[in-house]
């Protein structure tokens, strides 16, 4: 089975190569294959046999190639995924998980490059209740 997808970051081809590596090898636990930084990127998981032990798509045979480009600010990057399996039977859903995939990697190498603001502080707390007065008790 063959999927494909892609995205733009802005960025610099070398900063989206190695934060997309990072989170490949030691998020989602690809091998490294090949790399020609910063233009491409192959990385793999699972075996040749992984879709006869199992169902779980991250054990058959995936390989991933990425290529980066740089256009203007942002860097397009390319994701082609090579999956093959030994009387394996693919279905929409394996190509939605694939394609979420490539939705995670998006955001990890645009929040590790341009990351998002600190939320704000919570409200502080009234020292006193409305009409400004202390609950003290009056005898």
């Amino acid at each position: 089975m063959k999927v494909s997808g892609g995205f733009s970051v802005e960025a610099e081809r070398e900063q989206a190569f190695d934060t997309a590596r990072n989170f490949l090898v030691d998020v989602l636990k690809y091998r490294l294959e090949a790399a020609e930084r910063p233009d491409q990127l192959v990385v793999r998981r699972g075996s040749t046999w992984g879709s006869l032990v199992s169902v779980k798509l991250e054990d058959y045979d995936t390989t991933l190639r990425l290529v980066f480009t740089q256009e203007g600010p942002n860097v397009s990057v390319v994701c082609g995924y090579d999956v093959k399996g030994y009387l394996a039977i693919f279905t929409k859903t394996h190509r939605f998980l694939l394609l979420s995939e490539i939705e995670k990697l998006k955001k990890y190498v645009n929040d590790a490059i341009h990351p998002p603001p600190p939320p704000p502080p919570p409200p502080m707390m009234p020292l006193f209740p409305e009409g400004g007065e202390s609950q003290e008790r009056k005898e």
